[in-house]
């Protein structure tokens, strides 16, 4: 599911391109467009939570350094397929925020990629 939504940290812009579901984990392919050189975001401070208020594990993932940031792909358990939307929290150190991304119909497509 193409999602093409973003939220700022600082003046840094965490940007997530898109939601993949495959058989047993749910992918989120993300980037952060740094505003000034010196950090590195680590995807594992990124939390996600179902209409319901269930949170879903993060599995961890990777990323790789850009000029202008870096691109990363995070895994987690699985979305549940009757889940409406889902918000994604970013807390590190005194830096926070969070962006709600509804699911509508494409939550349960498996895009195996």
């Amino acid at each position: 599911m193409e999602v093409g939504k973003g939220f700022k940290i600082d003046e840094d812009t965490i940007f997530i391109k898109r939601i993949i579901n495959t058989e047993d984990k749910t992918y989120i392919r993300y980037a952060v467009i740094t505003k000034e050189q010196g950090w590195s975001f680590p995807g594992g401070i990124i939390k996600i939570f179902d209409d319901k208020g269930k949170q879903y594990r993060n599995h961890g993932g990777g990323s790789s350094g850009k000029v202008w940031g870096q691109d990363g792909l995070i895994h987690f358990d699985k979305l549940k397929k009757d889940a409406k939307y889902i918000k994604l929290k970013v807390e590190w150190y005194d830096r926070e925020n969070e962006l709600k991304i509804s699911l509508g119909k494409e939550s349960g497509i498996n895009e195996n990629k």
